[in-house]
């Protein structure tokens, strides 16, 4: 949301001055009129609800509490709706307009439900329709959207019950002219305002402070989303309950850093907010991310630490379900949930140091069977290699999902080459890291495809090539060609929306080593253009360094493209990407300035090629090695805390391989002895040779102490 939506929706709502004010209508508050009048209802001395421009924030539902000490008209939280069309979701408050091209969908309102809606203005608004429901009065009415741009129209039923004063039920629909749903996510956006920092689930307190302890960015992105299935929250009478609360008890007598706005300093009595499903199916779960500083203002810490931001519930679509926010003075253990439990040592463990978790192999499909056998025999075989990398201590797999020849390892609408196009090796052997509780983290080669000769896609759009001195098309495709560009994030959003990992693993996410490699000639009359306007024509036969910091700029594009997509169509994913270490980020042909994308939040870890053996470097190997993670951590504790920094150690590569377990234990020691938690193998199978010695001594069990 921008800060003068914020500034003026968590004051007094001053946009709608020149509109009629609500009325009381017996126990109600309502809008005075039909036509010119603020959309506002709400139970009197209870919850209320707003949409634009009584909250100027368009594409979201205004959630008010003035029973909890606030002056009129501010907002403690809002409701975005967020509907799932295959993967891809939706922001009612972040996507553009079709209708004025402005940020934040139009929502309006009607007292009936319409599954043709024709599109209104939210000024006019619903007084809503006052009915009995079980002995109880309630008032209620529908909010329509305009499309999503993932073809959505959702439609939200927003009903308030006189016995229910601090709680709010939403019911989901559907026009008829929608693309299907997966899911209508409606999800609380503001939890920082409240500080809210304790979930509390089924049998467990989980700390804000705990899921992201490392987390600490100068500016406002989120933190990564965190969720639990079903059978992790509270279901009491055939009803699902999650609640976020602060851990502070008194939210007003703080001490704010200088850059933190003044209307961001709470003014109400602490708060307790849930969510209530009841009859949840099973494909329920629950989700949250955070924030460590307020929106709108860098370096402005959120006292106390991190806090939850959005706070959502997740539930296949289905006509009319039914979701209940709520937003009360009753702490939680009034709601029900158990006092006093507090994450496990192994949860804590778990969630305070996530560096250690990351144990990972990097896996080529094809040596985990045999192609001559069945396709049943073929995923035993898969799930058999797999028992034994679990064995080994290792918990995230990255198969590769793509080959540097451009095909596809998958079944694919996409890429138009497949190494086997009767079988998806991909979905088996997601089937069986799944069934072992293995992270899986597809590696896709992002830009090769087909390395010195074009194959794969660049067989169909040689255009999207990186040349030759020549002009001829390489086998690597253009970061900064705006199709190809579109097909790489196409096909990336394919691979984790169609298999639903748990992250990715970019590889080849840069330009060729080839200091005379030429950009695909769109690119090249863009990088022409640029110069003649900014630095003019002389300069174009002696702008190297200008070239190089053009092909940076395109790079970075993509990479942040990437990240926005991936996180928009699969919301929590880890992205992680492979470099060749800290001297590829400047005055390098292949122009991957990593810790800038570290910085600006477009990757969650970097994974740092060990690659240096005797073969490479000579009797400095390890000199050189040592070096290298040493500058690597540095950039990116520099750049970005946040950002995990592991170590790819290389059993077999075509730089050299390892002669024995021991040698990879030296390298892991080097690793540790600078603060390395995280750990891959470069590959399973290459590492199955020195299995034996390096289970037998430890070597991992010790790195990860």
């Amino acid at each position: 949301m921008n800060i003068p939506s914020i500034v003026v929706t968590i004051l007094m709502a001053q946009m709608a001055t020149g509109l009629a004010k609500p009325v009381e209508d017996g126990v109600w508050i309502r809008p005075a009129f039909e036509t010119d009048s603020e959309p506002y209802w709400a139970i009197k001395n209870g919850i209320g609800i707003s949409l634009w421009p009584r909250t100027p924030v368009r594409g979201l539902i205004g959630i008010h509490a003035p029973y909890l000490g606030f002056p009129e008209g501010r907002v403690v939280n809002f409701v975005a709706i967020e509907p799932l069309v295959r993967g891809r979701r939706g922001y009612s408050e972040m996507e553009r307009s079709g209708l004025d091209d402005r940020q934040g969908l139009r929502l309006w309102s009607a007292n009936e439900l319409n599954e043709s809606p024709e599109i209104s203005v939210p000024h006019f608004p619903a007084k809503g329709v006052l009915s009995e429901l079980d002995g109880v009065q309630t008032l209620s009415f529908y909010v329509y959207a305009e499309p999503f741009g993932n073809g959505a129209r959702p439609i939200v039923q927003v009903v308030l019950r006189q016995d229910r004063p601090h709680e709010v039920t939403f019911r989901t629909f559907v026009t008829t002219d929608s693309a299907p749903m997966d899911a209508c996510i409606l999800t609380a956006t503001m939890g920082n305002y409240g500080r809210l920092r304790r979930l509390w689930l089924k049998d467990e307190i989980v700390l804000s402070t705990d899921l992201w302890p490392q987390f600490a960015p100068e500016n406002e992105r989120f933190a990564p989303h965190h969720q639990w299935p079903l059978e992790k929250i509270r279901v009491f009478d055939d009803e699902a309950w999650v609640a976020a609360s602060p851990n502070e008890s008194d939210l007003v007598e703080v001490d704010y850093v200088e850059a933190v706005q003044w209307w961001w300093k709470y003014t109400g009595t602490p708060a307790t907010h849930y969510w209530r499903k009841p009859q949840p199916h099973s494909s329920l779960m629950t989700r949250v991310n955070g924030r460590s500083n307020y929106y709108g203002g860098r370096g402005s810490r959120i006292p106390g630490g991190i806090a939850y931001e959005n706070f959502e519930l997740q539930e296949s679509f289905t006509k009319g379900a039914e979701f209940s926010f709520g937003v009360t003075p009753e702490t939680p253990e009034a709601l029900g949930f158990v006092s006093g439990i507090a994450p496990s040592q192994e949860d804590r463990s778990r969630m305070s140091n996530t560096k250690e978790n990351f144990v990972a192999a990097y896996i080529h499909l094809q040596r985990c069977y045999s192609a001559s056998d069945e396709f049943e025999k073929r995923e035993q075989s898969i799930g058999k290699q797999l028992d034994l990398l679990k064995e080994t201590g290792i918990r995230i797999v990255m198969p590769y999902a793509t080959r540097t020849t451009g095909a596809a390892e998958y079944a694919t609408d996409i890429v138009p080459v497949r190494t086997d196009p009767e079988w998806d090796c991909l979905a088996a052997f997601v089937r069986q890291a799944r069934a072992r509780d293995l992270k899986v983290y597809p590696t896709v080669c992002v830009l090769t495809s087909g390395n010195d000769v074009p194959d794969g896609i660049l067989k169909i759009h040689p255009e999207w090539a990186v040349r030759s001195t020549e002009g001829n098309p390489l086998g690597q495709i253009s970061p900064a060609h705006p199709e190809a560009r579109e097909w790489v994030l196409a096909m990336l959003e394919e691979v984790v929306t169609k298999y639903q990992t748990d992250g990715i693993l970019l590889d080849y996410l840069r330009y060729p080593n080839n200091r005379h490699a030429r950009m695909d000639l769109l690119s090249e009359k863009e990088f022409e253009a640029e110069v003649r306007a900014t630095e003019g024509s002389a300069v174009l036969d002696s702008s190297p360094f200008l070239l190089l910091e053009f092909k940076q700029r395109k790079l970075t594009e993509l990479a942040g493209m990437i990240s926005q997509r991936l996180r928009t169509v699969r919301p929590g994913i880890h992205i992680a990407m492979y470099t060749w270490g800290p001297h590829v980020v400047s005055g390098h042909p292949v122009a991957q300035d990593w810790p800038t994308w570290a910085k600006k939040g477009y990757i969650d870890s970097v994974n740092v090629s060990g690659y240096c053996f005797p073969d490479n470097y000579g009797d400095k190997y390890l000199e050189v090695y040592e070096q290298r993670l040493v500058l690597a951590k540095q950039m990116l504790s520099e750049a970005s805390p946040s950002c995990e920094v592991t170590l790819c150690l290389g059993v077999k590569t075509s730089h050299g391989e390892v002669k024995s377990a021991d040698d990879i234990n030296t390298y892991l020691e080097i690793a540790k002895k600078h603060g390395y938690r995280g750990v891959s193998f470069f590959t399973w199978s290459t590492l199955l040779k020195h299995l034996d010695g390096f289970q037998q001594n430890q070597y991992l069990g010790r790195f990860l102490e």
